[in-house]
């Protein structure tokens, strides 16, 4: 199953918990998605035996996740996490393995610039190696700030160009480094 349909399949799951006799409009609504496309979708669960649909009326059709579709989705969701889990495990040792290199070379604190996921991550690595972090909002607020014997991390979701941050300037775009994990 393709992430999508984990999402979707979640979220009719959800719908049906919070509504039992939800209808396919109901659940289109909830999913955010065409009648027409959930119709497919809502057969294709049906025909993969996730989903029960049980004909009440000619016109009202009470749909039920089957076993097999809570335990797809148990499985799936356990995969998604396991995989998650690994890339934070990923992206703590090369964090935490430039913190140390860094370290080694004199620096004696680092500064994270934006909001991004990997802030626990960078925070730990600090904390782990006895560097003070600190955080600063945009790389503008670098200007007033001595930056000598310093790391500047910038946050994944900062855009940057090369000319925003002076060469002279100890800094790693956390971007390269989740592309490089």
């Amino acid at each position: 199953m393709k992430e999508p349909e984990l999402v979707l399949l979640s979220q009719v799951q959800e719908t049906l918990k919070q509504s039992p006799k939800a209808s396919q409009r109901d659940i289109a609504k909830a999913v955010n998605m065409s009648l027409g496309m959930t119709n497919s979708l809502l057969k294709r669960f049906a025909e993969k035996g996730w989903l029960y649909m049980n004909k009440i009326s000619t016109r009202n059709i009470q749909y039920v996740l089957t076993p097999d579709g809570m335990n797809e989705l148990a499985r799936r969701s356990y995969r998604y996490i396991k995989r998650t889990l690994k890339s934070v495990l990923d992206y703590k040792d090369i964090i935490s393995s430039i913190i140390i290199t860094e370290k080694t070379k004199g620096v004696e604190r680092v500064f994270l610039v934006g909001k991004t996921d990997l802030q626990f991550i960078v925070e730990y690595a600090c904390l782990h190696n006895k560097i003070p972090l600190i955080f600063v909002n945009t790389v503008n607020d670098l200007s007033s700030l001595d930056l000598s014997n310093s790391l500047v991390l910038i946050s994944d979701s900062i855009q940057i160009t090369p000319n925003d941050i002076p060469s002279s300037i100890n800094s790693i775009h956390l971007y390269e480094v989740i592309i490089q994990a």
